[in-house]
C-alpha cells in the first residue's frame, strides 16, 4: 500500500512496552485505504437560505453521503440535532411544533409532533436509550414518540408521528437501554403516596399507537419508597461519587433502588416490573455508603464504596480496589451488560457478569481536553490531551492517547477532538481551524466555537486516514438533551 510520512504528526508508543518516537503514516490519496472506522458521523452545512433545504453530511463506516432536509429552524444560534445513541437516526428541529426524524439506514424521513409537556414551545427533546423513540418529559407529563420500522406507524392526518402522553406528577423517568420500556417516579393518589411506574411503548407494525402500563408500585407511610433522585455521575472526583440511587437492567425488566425509608441492615431494594413485590438485597453494611453504578442484569449489580468496587451476583460478592481518589468518567457499554470506569491518570476497570478486570494500568502524564470516549464494547477508550511537554516547542500542538488492554499509545501532533472509537480501536477525529486548537491554559480549546477543520481516522494499525475536509464549514449544532453545542456528532457501531 503506497504510503507517505506525515512529518507533522509523530507516535509516541507505550512508554513501558515500546520505543519512544515511530512514524506515523498518513494513507495517500488514492491509496488503498485501512478499514474504515466502524462509526456514524453527521454534521449540518453552515450554509443558510431562507426556507431552503439544509444539508446534513453523513459518514458512514467510511462512505460520505448528504441527506437535504426541510423546514429546519433556523431562528436561533444554533441547530438543535441529535444522532440516536444507536448511530441510526437523526433528529433536527422543525417549525413550532414539530421535529423532522430521518433514518439513516434506509433514508426514510418523518415528521414528529411535538408534545408540549412544558407549557412552552418548542420543548426539548432526547432519543430513549435504544434510539427508537423521541421522548420528552415535564413536571405534568410524560411523553413518547415511536419511530418504528417500515410499514408500522402511529400518524395523524398531516401524516405527522403522534407522541404518545402519559399525564402524571413526575420526579424522574427513564428508559432501557435494549428494550421499549420505560420507568417512571411520580407522586401517587393519596397523601404522601409515591409511585413506581413501568411502561412499554409500541415498536414494533400492529402494537396499538398506546403507552402500555405493566406495573405500578405505590408505597406510602414506611414503606420501602426509592430515594427521590437519580445522582448518578458521568464524570467524578471519586469513585464513589460516580454511583447513583437506582439503576435499570438492560431489559427493563428490573429496577434496583436504595430506598429512602428502609430501616436495618440493607437499603437496597429490587422490584420487578410486573407485581409490586419490593425485595430487599441481602447485602453487608459496607454496601449502606456505597451507591450503585449499573444494573448489568437480573442479580448482577456493580456498586462502589470508597475506593472500591463492589460487583454483586446472586448474593456472591466480588470486591476490586481502584486506587486513590482522582478524576473518574462512568460509561455503560456493551449494550447495558459491563461498566467502564476510566480514568486520565490511572487504571481504567471495566465490570461485567463475569468480575471485575483491570483494563489497563499504564499511565500518562496528561492535561486531558475532554472525556474519554469508550468504544461500545468497552475494550478501547481515547482522549486527547495538551502536547507532552518534554517534545521541543513547536513539534506537536496536542496530544491523542489511545487505551486497550495491550497497553497505551500517545500519539502527538495537532490538536485533535475524539469523536468516536470502535470495537477495533479505530478512531474518529477532527482536527480545528487554524490557530483555533492550540492549548490555551487559561481556557478551553474544545469550546463550541472551535471550528473543526479535517475529519481523520486513526486505525488500529496506527495508519491515519484523512476522511473529509469539511468544507463547507459545518455549523453549530446543539444536543437538545444535554443543551451542549458543539459541530459534530458521532456514534461507533458495535
Amino acid at each position: 500500500m503506497p504510503t507517505g510520512v506525515l512529518p507533522w504528526w509523530t507516535m509516541r508508543l507505550a512508554e513501558h512496552a515500546r520505543g519512544w518516537l515511530a512514524a506515523l503514516l498518513l494513507s495517500s490519496a488514492g491509496a488503498c485505504q485501512a478499514t474504515p472506522v466502524s462509526a456514524r458521523a453527521v454534521w449540518l452545512d453552515v450554509v443558510r437560505g431562507d426556507g431552503q433545504p439544509r444539508t446534513i453530511h453523513v459518514y458512514d463506516r467510511g462512505a460520505r453521503s448528504t441527506i437535504e432536509v426541510s423546514g429546519v429552524a433556523d431562528d436561533r444560534p444554533y441547530v438543535p440535532l441529535l444522532l440516536d445513541p444507536a448511530g441510526r437516526r437523526v433528529a433536527v428541529r422543525g417549525p413550532a411544533d414539530e421535529t423532522k426524524v430521518v433514518d439513516l439506514v434506509d433514508g426514510r424521513s418523518m415528521t414528529v409532533r411535538h408534545a408540549n409537556v412544558t407549557g412552552l414551545e418548542p420543548p426539548s427533546f432526547a432519543f430513549t436509550q435504544q434510539g427508537d423513540a423521541l421522548i420528552w418529559s415535564g413536571p405534568d407529563r410524560l411523553a413518547v414518540a415511536p419511530l418504528p420500522g417500515r410499514g408500522a406507524g402511529w400518524r395523524d392526518r398531516q401524516g405527522r408521528v403522534i407522541a404518545l402522553t402519559a399525564v402524571t406528577q413526575l420526579i424522574w423517568s427513564a428508559s432501557a437501554v435494549a428494550a421499549p420500556m420505560l420507568w417512571s417516579y411520580e407522586l401517587g393518589a393519596g397523601a404522601g403516596a409515591l409511585d413506581l411506574v413501568a411502561r412499554r411503548y409500541p415498536s414494533r407494525a400492529g402494537e396499538s399507537a398506546q403507552l402500555v402500563e405493566i406495573g405500578r408500585c405505590s408505597f406510602v407511610k414506611d414503606e420501602p419508597a426509592p430515594a427521590g433522585s437519580w445522582l448518578l455521575s458521568d464524570q467524578c472526583d471519586s469513585v464513589v461519587a460516580c454511583g447513583g440511587d437506582w439503576g435499570l437492567t438492560p431489559d427493563g425488566r428490573e429496577l434496583v433502588y436504595r430506598a429512602a425509608r428502609a430501616e436495618g441492615a440493607s437499603r437496597w431494594w429490587r422490584v420487578g416490573a410486573t407485581g409490586c413485590r419490593p425485595e430487599r438485597l441481602d447485602l453487608d453494611e459496607s454496601f449502606d455508603s456505597a451507591n450503585l453504578l449499573a444494573a448489568l442484569g437480573r442479580g448482577q449489580y456493580v456498586f462502589a464504596a470508597s475506593d472500591m468496587l463492589l460487583l454483586w451476583r446472586q448474593g456472591e460478592v466480588t470486591r476490586s480496589l481502584v486506587g486513590p481518589d482522582r478524576r473518574y468518567h462512568l460509561r455503560q457499554v456493551d449494550s447495558g451488560r459491563a461498566v467502564v470506569l476510566a480514568s486520565t491518570r490511572g487504571p481504567t476497570v471495566r465490570a461485567d457478569a463475569d468480575g471485575i478486570s483491570v483494563l489497563t494500568i499504564a499511565q500518562t502524564t496528561c492535561e486531558a481536553r475532554q472525556v474519554p470516549v469508550v468504544a461500545p464494547n468497552g475494550r478501547w477508550l481515547a482522549w486527547s490531551c495538551a502536547p507532552d511537554d518534554s517534545l521541543p516547542e513547536g513539534v506537536a500542538q496536542g496530544s491523542v492517547v489511545r487505551v486497550s488492554s495491550a497497553g497505551l499509545d500517545r500519539f502527538e501532533g495537532v490538536s485533535m477532538k475524539i469523536l468516536a472509537v470502535d470495537n477495533a480501536g479505530s478512531v474518529l477525529m477532527h482536527s480545528f481551524a487554524e490557530g483555533q486548537g492550540t492549548f490555551d491554559p487559561a481556557g478551553d480549546p474544545f469550546e463550541p466555537r472551535r471550528e473543526p477543520k479535517t475529519l481523520y481516522g486513526l486505525h488500529a494499525d496506527d495508519v491515519l486516514d484523512r476522511l473529509d475536509d469539511l468544507e463547507p464549514t459545518p455549523a453549530q449544532i446543539l444536543r437538545p438533551d444535554t443543551e451542549e453545542a458543539t459541530f459534530i456528532q458521532a456514534v461507533a457501531l458495535p
